[in-house]
C-alpha cells in the first residue's frame, strides 16, 4: 500500500491541514488585533475629547481673564478721571477761597472808611449843634 498517489494526497491533505491551521491563527490574529485598535480609537476618541474640554476651559478662563482685564483697565480709567476731576474741583476751591478772600478785603477796606466817614459825620455833627 505504498501508492505514491495515497502518499501525495497524504501530504496535500496534511498541507491543507497546516494551512488551515495557520490561516485560523492568522484570522484569530487579525480579530484579537482589530479589536485592539478598536479600543486604542475608543481610547483616543476619549482623550481627544477630554482635550477639547479643556482647551474649552482654558479659552473660557482666557475669556475671563481678558474681561477681567478689560474691567479692570476701564476702572483705573475711570479712577483717574476722578482724580483729575477732583484736582480740577481744588483748583476751582481754592480760586474761590482766594477770590473770597480778596472781597473780603475789600470789605473790610470800605467798612473802615464807612466807620471813618461815620466817625466824622458824627464829630461834624457834635460841633454844629
Amino acid at each position: 500500500m505504498n501508492n505514491p498517489d495515497g502518499s501525495i494526497i497524504g501530504i496535500i491533505s496534511r498541507s491543507v491541514q497546516h494551512l488551515k491551521e495557520n490561516l485560523t491563527n492568522i484570522i484569530g490574529t487579525t480579530i484579537t488585533l482589530s479589536n485592539s485598535i478598536k479600543a486604542s480609537g475608543d481610547d483616543l476618541s476619549f482623550s481627544a475629547e477630554e482635550a477639547s474640554e479643556a482647551s474649552r476651559q482654558v479659552t473660557q478662563a482666557v475669556d475671563d481673564i481678558t474681561k477681567g482685564s478689560v474691567s479692570q483697565s476701564e476702572s483705573v480709567q475711570v479712577s483717574a478721571d476722578n482724580t483729575r476731576q477732583m484736582g480740577d474741583d481744588i483748583t476751582s476751591i481754592t480760586d474761590t477761597i482766594n477770590t473770597l478772600s480778596e472781597l473780603s478785603m475789600d470789605m473790610r477796606e470800605a467798612s473802615d472808611r464807612v466807620m471813618t466817614a461815620m466817625e466824622e459825620l458824627l464829630q461834624q455833627n457834635s460841633e454844629v449843634t
